[in-house]
């Protein structure tokens, strides 16, 4: 698949556990990658999540739908993605809600895990869709 829009710039950078600094040009986590999509390619500073580990059952993903009371995002329907959504996940064999990634154009996730690095797949390939807990929308406060 050749990937000709914003996520080729990503694919291939390795997975580091809690690598989520802006400016960072190796490593990333699933978070990490998050922040630098929105940041470079949005201009949106999304915050860093310090507090959550990589994998921890305090997951992104629950991070993400605390800050559901800003109104900075709202659940978006799993069958109307846009660009830039924010999809929350359970990692590999587990239950829990804590890996993400964002849509990239042509419906498809851009996302890091230890196993691959980044990646961009079809947001209906087998491995990805039966983990898929919500897709989020950021937007300005109301």
């Amino acid at each position: 698949l050749m990937l000709t829009d914003f996520a080729a710039t990503y694919v291939g950078r390795p997975f580091a556990e809690g690598a989520r600094d802006l400016d960072a040009d190796g490593g990333l986590d699933c978070w990490g990658l998050v922040r630098q999509v929105y940041a470079r390619e949005r201009g949106i500073v999304l915050p860093r999540f310090s507090m959550v580990a990589t994998g921890d059952a305090e997951s992104i993903g629950r991070a993400i739908c605390s800050e559901q009371v800003s109104t900075r995002w709202s659940r978006v329907n799993k069958r109307t993605p846009q660009v830039f959504d924010v999809v929350t996940m359970r990692r590999r064999g587990s239950k829990l809600e804590s890996h993400c990634g964002v849509i990239a154009p042509g419906r498809r996730l851009l996302h890091c895990e230890r196993q691959s690095g980044v990646v961009c797949v079809m947001l209906e390939h087998p491995a990805i869709v039966s983990r898929i807990c919500g897709i989020w929308r950021y937007g300005e406060p109301a």
